[in-house]
């Protein structure tokens, strides 16, 4: 028999927990269907995290409607959501007479929208502004009313407050087919279920287009756009206080630099049209293109302290409408769509959301729920909290003086609470964005491994099933099947846990770390099977599983050494050892080790991309001008260890 709903929301990205959540004050029963397992996982999770204050849109659009009405709704769901969101303010630079032109445009448009405060500052105040900013810009319109958001707090908040109001949430359910039926629709997802609803609110992002085009004869087509990042360190924090933008193109509003509401900058993105809805891959030009770009902002723009590298796409509309297709399909009712959502997206979500639930709302004649919260209470973050809050939250709770990840300081508890909380995490990813582990510079080699032994814990699942963001993307591949075989990697693992303890121990005692991946300046995906010693050694340790079964290894410090032979005695099959210097840094009697055991090592050679859609399935390495790709699930990244 076919589950019943009134409203079945298709993805769900910040539209679509965001019109989840508006939907919720109707009597309606409501379920989202979201493809990934997590929230967010689409453009919403990389984008710049701007909100915009409507300055741009050209007046009488879509964009520019829910822009304004979106940005001016910002303060209220911060207060009723919690998440994180301030008005910094932008600057939009012009560096020649032409695009000074450019600035005066956008200054009409700001009044025609009606957007307050906007006005062009020249040179000198410019710089007292942002005294990093290029000397070459000679002007900039500054835009007080501009802000900076966390995209995923905003849809996490949206959904949660959503759920506690009775919205349903599945994940891991794509759609595959959407059907007419006399009562309204029958939505088919990937498991070949079929679920009844009177009406659809189309939401999927980039695949928005395919949704549409099952149900209407008015067709979307989308043409993503990818656009590449870089993150630097919070070392760079108070570098730029506003977000501050190139003059806009036709390819949109250009490579900027800004703040994160975390205390980071980023620079990006660029616009690079794709074909494939699936292509999140970084590229060496790429990255090039947005370094050399921001340049012409912040001349001092450069690859050090840059922590990750990433990429999101952008659903555009590919007839080279430069608007939004919001509201009912006019030859199929009670569908609604959400479609070719590109910048302001993010900015627009609270009005696109209030306005497409009004729109269901009237099509089924539904009343208001009279018990609807529009008030969420977030989970505790210690890092945000003081001193004494924290000392009366521990008090209450001991798990909440554990701490787990000791870069972004995030305590047992807050692990726990949010496992535990009424949206359930399928991934390594959801808990990571919900609670802020493993995001440090570190990228999780110190503590991933505890993170997964919590989540066996308090989730009942084995550690390969965990997922690290997609499915098939375990972070350990199963224990052996032969019942002898694993009994026999019992003291390897255990060897390796006390390795990966010592390790640790030493390295807090010297202030260093490992380098994480993100500033190694390697391209491509960011598949699971990517590791630094500590995380390899530790995740076989605690969990008895082998983080893989062919690798290659980078660096040759001791630790990288070590690690290898270890793992190489617990029937790892190393393909190869590599050095970026002319020759292994680690002690000499190791080095004779791996010789001993026909363990290759190359050296004048580093890794420059990784490939793989969920796992890792190969690595690219560079020697002297030339490039070969071995095939592996494993790469332990370590080629250095740096000053904490």
């Amino acid at each position: 028999m076919q589950a019943q709903y009134d409203v079945v929301v298709i993805g769900a990205g910040v539209v679509g927990a965001a019109t989840a959540r508006e939907l919720a004050r109707f009597d309606l029963r409501i379920l989202v269907l979201e493809a990934g397992l997590d929230l967010a996982c689409g453009a919403t999770r990389a984008n710049s995290g701007i909100v915009h204050a409507g300055y741009d849109p050209l007046p009488g659009t879509l964009k520019a409607k829910y822009n304004v009405a979106g940005s001016a709704l910002f303060e209220q769901w911060q207060r009723e959501l919690g998440f994180g969101f301030y008005r910094n303010g932008a600057l939009v630079l012009a560096f020649d007479e032409g695009e000074r032109q450019t600035l005066d445009e956008l200054a009409r448009r700001a009044v025609a929208n009606g957007v307050k405060g906007v006005c062009i500052v020249e040179a000198d105040e410019l710089r007292a502004m942002e005294p990093n900013v290029s000397p070459d810009a000679i002007a900039a319109l500054s835009v007080p009313t501009s802000g900076i958001c966390d995209p995923y707090g905003l849809t996490y908040g949206a959904a949660e407050n959503a759920a506690s109001n009775g919205v349903e949430f599945e994940f891991d359910a794509r759609v595959v087919g959407i059907s007419r039926d006399a009562d309204g629709f029958v939505v088919t997802a990937g498991d070949g279920r079929g679920i009844a609803a009177r009406a659809v609110v189309n939401c999927a992002g980039v695949h928005a287009d395919e949704m549409n085009n099952l149900v209407s004869e008015r067709k979307i087509h989308i043409r993503p756009v990818k656009g590449e990042y870089l993150l630097y360190h919070n070392a760079f924090a108070g570098t730029f206080r506003r977000s501050v933008f190139q003059a806009p193109s036709a390819a949109g509003k250009g490579v900027l630099v800004s703040p994160v509401i975390f205390g980071n900058i980023f620079v990006g993105p660029n616009a690079t049209p794709v074909e494939d809805k699936a292509d999140l891959t970084t590229s060496e030009e790429g990255q090039r293109e947005v370094l050399e770009r921001s340049r012409r902002t912040w001349p001092e723009a450069t690859t050090e302290q840059v922590i990750a590298t990433y990429a999101g796409l952008r659903a555009k509309d590919a007839s080279g409408a430069d608007d939004f297709v919001v509201g009912e399909a006019p030859d199929a009712p009670g569908f609604f769509n959400a479609a070719c959502i590109d910048s302001p997206g993010l900015t627009c979500a609270p009005a696109i959301a209030t306005d497409l639930a009004r729109m269901v709302a009237e099509r089924l004649g539904a009343k208001e729920n009279a018990s609807f919260d529009p008030v969420r209470i977030p989970a505790p973050l210690l890092a945000m909290m003081d001193e004494a809050s924290v000392r009366e939250l521990v008090d209450q709770n001991p798990l909440y003086g554990v701490p787990v990840c000791k870069c972004c300081h995030v305590s047992e508890g807050e692990l726990v609470d949010a496992l535990r909380r009424a949206l359930p995490v399928r991934s390594l990813d959801a808990l990571k964005w919900r609670t802020g582990a493993t995001m440090g510079p570190c990228h999780g080699g110190r503590c991933t491994a505890r993170i997964l032994q919590i989540m066996e814990r308090e989730l009942g699942v084995a550690a390969p099933d965990v997922q690290k963001r997609f499915c098939g993307s375990s972070l350990v591949v199963d224990k052996c099947a032969d019942e002898q075989r694993s009994e026999q990697l019992v003291p390897h693992a255990k060897r390796c846990g006390e390795l990966a303890r010592q390790a640790r121990a030493d390295l807090d005692e010297r202030g260093m770390r490992e380098i994480g991946w993100g500033a190694l300046d390697i391209v491509g995906t960011r598949p699971a099977g990517v590791c630094s010693c500590l995380l390899a050694l530790g995740l076989f340790g605690t969990t008895g599983c082998l983080p893989g079964r062919k690798a290659v290894v980078w660096g040759t410090h001791d630790l990288a050494l070590r690690t290898t032979l270890e793992l190489a005695d617990a029937g790892v099959c190393i393909e190869r050892v590599v050095e970026a210097g002319d020759e292994p840094v680690g002690s000499p009697e190791l080095v004779h080790e791996l010789g001993q055991r026909g363990i290759p090592l190359q050296c004048g050679t580093r890794v420059e991309r990784v490939d793989g859609a969920s796992r890792l399935g190969s690595v690219t390495l560079a020697c002297d001008g030339a490039s070969e790709t071995l095939t592996c699930d494993l790469l332990i990244a370590s080629p250095q260890i740096v000053a904490e």
